[in-house]
């Protein structure tokens, strides 16, 4: 009898952003053989994982089989159309350019932000802040190339996240960000976007 993945057919697309988001957290072209490494499509959303670092985009696929694909090709232009057929993973994008992989074998349920993540109804967070992806750009960009720690203290909702940047000779550059003024909720659902949650809208 062949496996199910053998027999399994999927056909979805990843817009720009979509295998941007992706890529960034893979931060490769090619499959690096840690175990942790790869990217998780199933219904409805795409996730992506280093093992260091975990991400969930949604994405316009509402079958019920699953691949975990070993990398995302950067070398594709604007949407792309993947297919999948059995093992084999073929990427085509808008002008036609074609790369193929072959998805990773063993489970495929992971890696799974729903589990992963503490965001849920029977956790609650020690504190939380929201903060512009701008400014932590700019922070980001003003420190010495060599940091090799950010620590995060976080005080208050309201109030500026302290950090410490130390680099590899224990200097240390030291400041704050400012928070951004959210509308919070008191849970998060598993699955669900997180904007939906904080307008009140149900999936």
């Amino acid at each position: 009898m062949p496996s199910a993945v053998t027999e399994r057919h999927m056909a979805f697309t990843l817009d720009a952003q979509q295998r941007r988001v992706c890529s960034a957290v893979m931060d490769t072209d090619s499959a690096s053989g840690i175990v942790l490494n790869g990217v998780h499509i199933r219904k409805g959303v795409a996730e992506a994982t280093d093992g260091f670092s975990l991400v969930q985009v949604p994405i316009a696929y509402d079958g019920d089989e699953s691949v975990v694909i070993p990398v995302v090709p950067r070398s594709l232009h604007g949407t792309v159309t993947v297919t999948v057929d059995g093992e084999k993973v073929t990427f085509t994008d808008k002008d036609g350019l074609v790369e193929e992989t072959t998805a990773i074998r063993g489970p495929q349920s992971f890696p799974d932000c729903d589990k992963a993540s503490k965001h849920g109804r029977r956790h609650k967070p020690s504190a939380r802040v929201a903060l512009s992806p701008s400014v932590l750009r700019k922070l980001l960009t003003s420190l010495p190339s060599d940091t090799v720690s950010i620590r995060l203290y976080v005080y208050g909702q309201g109030d500026g996240v302290n950090f410490i940047a130390t680099r590899p000779d224990d200097t240390e550059a030291r400041g704050a960000i400012m928070p951004m003024c959210v509308k919070w909720e008191d849970t998060f659902v598993p699955g669900q976007r997180p904007e939906a949650v904080e307008k009140g809208e149900k999936e």
